[in-house]
This record gives C-alpha cells, structure tokens and sequence, in this order.
C-alpha cells in the first residue's frame, strides 16, 4: 500500500496562537478605557487566535478523513475486482467437473 503523505507542519503553533492574540491586543488597546475593558480585549484576542488554531485543525482533520473514505473507496473496488475473479475461475474449475 501506498505511503500516505505527510500532513504539513501546523501554521497556527501555540508561539503563533500567543503572538497573534498580543498583536489583536494591541491593535484594541488604544481604544480601551478602563481595566475591564482591557481584561475583556486579551481574552477576546486569545479566542479570536484560539478560534484560527482549531479552524486549521479541522480543514486537517477534514482532509484526512477524506482521503480515509477515497482510500476506503478504492480498497472496496479492488476487493469487488479480485471477489469477481476468484467468482469466475471457481465457476470455470465447477465447469470442468
């Protein structure tokens, strides 16, 4: 069987998910007045990065399980090719008897 290739390196690692939620931050901050404010900004900066890590996961996820089912596919065609082969050549031996 064939070697399944090898999924690229994740864009959104763990450095990238903290720098992007700084840089939201501080795009935010100057318009920020008070101390709840500025609470609220870094949380909704580390979802919104969080949010951009597991968005690639998925497509990840639902790529593989695609070329899962394609693979899947093919081993079925090939299993209903050889089963009708082996179907014939049994029918041909029956013939011969």
């Amino acid at each position: 069987m064939a070697n399944a290739p090898k999924s690229p390196a994740p864009e959104w690692t763990a450095d990238k998910v903290r720098s992007s939620a700084d840089s939201l931050y501080l795009a935010m901050a100057d318009h920020l007045k008070t101390t709840g404010e500025h609470l609220l900004a870094k949380d909704l900066a580390a979802l919104m990065a969080q949010t951009m890590q597991f968005a690639e996961a998925l497509e990840i996820q639902h790529r593989s399980l695609n070329e899962t089912a394609r693979l899947a596919t093919d081993v079925a065609a090939a299993h209903r090719v050889q089963m009708r082969a082996l179907s014939q050549r049994l029918e041909a031996l029956e013939g011969k008897e």
